[in-house]
C-alpha cells in the first residue's frame, strides 16, 4: 500500500512538473507607464527573439508589448489579430508575417509526418501559404491594422540562408516582393530587415538555420527600435508658463519699468507712450503717480464718472502683456481690469475687445467684441434694462457664453500677471500658473491696437512688457 501511495505521489509530482512550463519572458505581459506611447510587436519566433532587446532599447520611451504567442503565418494573423489588438489604444504597430507562410506542409497541414520526415518541395509538400494568397492575406491584415489608427511598420522577412527541414533557401524573396507591393500601395513604412541582415548574415544568423544568435537578435532589435522611435509621438512637452511661452515665441515690442517721474496730471503725464483716457476729465486730481519705479494708480472714479483708463500701443494679433502688480490695500474692493482695445473697428463700443478682470472674489475673462460691447447686442440688451425686464433666454445665453469666471481671493502681495491671446483663446496666468482660459470669436480679433488698464480704485504696477507673437 505504501509503495502504491509513493508511486501515486511521484506520478502527481511528475504531472505537476510537466504542467508548470516556464513562460518565455518575451511573451509575459508588461505593466504600462501611462505617460508613454504603446507599441505592439507582431511576428514569429524571430520577433520573439528580439522582443526583450527592443524593450531595453526603448526603455523610457515606449511601452513595448507583443502577443503572448508566436504570430505564425498570415492565416494565424487573420484568425487571431482582433484578440492580439484587444480594445487598447496602440500608437505604433511593428509587424511581420512570412517565415511561417513560406514553409512547406504535408496535405494534412503538418510540416512533419508520422515517420519524422519534413515536407519539402521535392517530396509532395506544398507551401503553407502560397505567395498569391500571402499577398491577399496581407492586404486584409493591413486594412484591419489601419483601423487602429496606429503608425504601422512592416518588417520584411529575414533570409532563409540554407535548406533546413521544411524551409527552402531564398524562399523569402517572392514573399518580400509581394509584401513590398502591398505596403507601397497602402503607404505603410517598411523596415527592411532582409536588406539589413543579408550582408552580415554569417555573423548574425545561426548556421543553416533561419533563427538568429543572441548577437543577431540584439542587432535586429536595434533596427526595430530605430524604426519605431522614428514614428513615436513626440513626448509631452513639460508645461511652460505663459511668460516663457511669450519669450520663446514672440518679440518684445514694449517694456516699461517706470523708473522716472510723471509730468503733471494730463493724458500723457505718465510718459513713455502711455495715455490716460480719463485724466483730462479731472485735471486737478492726480490719478497716476510714478514713485520709486512704481506706477501707483488711484482712480477718481466718482469725480471722473469712469474708472481710470490708461493704455499703450500694442499692435498684434497673437501676443500678450506681462504685468507685475499688487493691490496696496488702501481701498475696499480693489480690482484690476486689463485687456485689449481697437477703437478703429466700427460696431464696438469704445473699441473694447476683451478683458481679464481681477475682482474681489473672482477672475473673469470676457469677450466684449462679440458680446456686451457689440453695438447691436448692447442696444438690444439696453432696451430690456431700461424697461427693467428680464433678458430673453437667447440673449442671456449668448452673453453668458462670452465669459468665464473662476474663484479667486486677492491679497496685498506682488504678483506677475500674464494676459495673452492665441487664436480664439484668451488666457490669464498668475505667478506662472494659468488661472483662467476661454475661447470666443472676439479673442481672435486681427489687431489688438491698445493694451489697457481700467482701475476703479487703487493698484500699483511695477513693470509692463508687451510681446507680439503674430
Amino acid at each position: 500500500m505504501r509503495r502504491l501511495v509513493v508511486s501515486f505521489l511521484a506520478s502527481v509530482a511528475t504531472l505537476v512538473a510537466a504542467a508548470v512550463v516556464p513562460v518565455d519572458p518575451a511573451l509575459a505581459p508588461i505593466s504600462d507607464d501611462p505617460r508613454l506611447p504603446r507599441v505592439l510587436l507582431i511576428g514569429d519566433s524571430v520577433s520573439i527573439g528580439y522582443t526583450l532587446a527592443v524593450r531595453r532599447e526603448l526603455a523610457g520611451a515606449a511601452n513595448v508589448h507583443r502577443p503572448p504567442a508566436n504570430g505564425g503565418s498570415t492565416k494565424i494573423g487573420l484568425r487571431d489579430l482582433d484578440r492580439w489588438l484587444g480594445d487598447q489604444r496602440w500608437d505604433v504597430i511593428h509587424f511581420n508575417f512570412g517565415l511561417h507562410d513560406l514553409g512547406y506542409r504535408w496535405p494534412d497541414d503538418s510540416n512533419l509526418n508520422a515517420q519524422g520526415v519534413y515536407a519539402t518541395a521535392d517530396n509532395g509538400g506544398h507551401q503553407n501559404v502560397p505567395p498569391a494568397d500571402y499577398e491577399r492575406n496581407l492586404r486584409e491584415l493591413v486594412g484591419r491594422l489601419k483601423r487602429t489608427g496606429a503608425k504601422l511598420i512592416f518588417a520584411t522577412t529575414t533570409p532563409v540562408s540554407a535548406d533546413l527541414h521544411s524551409y527552402v533557401k531564398a524562399a523569402e524573396l517572392p514573399y518580400n516582393a509581394a509584401a513590398r507591393r502591398v505596403m507601397q500601395a497602402e503607404q505603410i513604412a517598411i523596415n527592411d530587415l532582409w536588406a539589413f541582415t543579408t550582408p552580415q548574415i554569417d555573423q548574425l544568423q545561426i548556421p543553416g538555420n533561419p533563427h538568429f544568435t543572441a548577437k543577431g537578435s540584439v542587432a535586429l532589435a536595434r533596427e526595430v527600435a530605430r524604426s519605431v522611435r522614428a514614428v513615436l509621438p513626440a513626448p509631452p512637452r513639460a508645461p511652460v508658463s505663459d511668460a516663457t511661452w511669450l519669450q520663446a515665441n514672440g518679440v518684445l515690442i514694449f517694456h516699461d519699468a517706470f523708473e522716472r517721474e510723471e509730468t503733471g496730471n494730463g493724458a500723457k503725464a505718465i510718459g513713455n507712450g502711455w495715455n490716460s483716457a480719463t485724466a483730462d476729465r479731472v485735471p486737478q486730481l492726480k490719478m497716476a503717480d510714478l514713485d520709486a519705479g512704481i506706477l501707483k494708480i488711484s482712480s477718481a472714479t466718482k469725480e471722473a464718472g469712469h474708472a481710470a483708463h490708461i493704455h499703450h500701443e500694442a499692435g498684434f494679433t497673437d501676443g500678450g502683456a506681462v504685468v507685475r502688480f499688487r493691490f496696496p490695500g488702501l481701498n475696499k474692493g480693489e480690482s484690476l481690469q486689463l485687456g485689449f482695445v481697437d477703437r478703429d473697428t466700427p460696431g464696438i463700443h469704445a473699441g473694447h475687445l476683451c478683458y481679464g478682470i481681477l475682482a474681489p472674489t473672482s477672475v473673469t475673462l470676457i469677450d466684449h467684441k462679440t458680446g456686451v460691447m457689440n453695438l447691436e447686442i448692447r442696444q438690444r440688451r439696453q432696451t430690456y434694462l431700461d424697461r427693467k425686464e428680464k433678458l430673453p433666454a437667447d440673449l442671456e445665453a449668448l452673453l453668458k457664453a462670452k465669459q468665464v469666471s473662476v474663484p479667486w481671493k486677492p491679497d496685498t502681495e506682488w504678483h506677475e500677471l500674464v494676459l495673452l491671446t492665441e487664436g480664439d483663446e484668451l488666457r490669464l496666468s498668475l505667478d506662472g500658473k494659468v488661472v483662467a482660459r476661454h475661447r470666443s470669436a472676439g479673442f481672435a480679433h486681427p489687431l489688438k491696437r491698445w493694451f489697457s488698464f481700467l482701475v476703479p480704485s487703487t493698484v500699483w504696477i511695477d513693470d509692463v512688457k508687451i510681446w507680439k507673437v503674430k
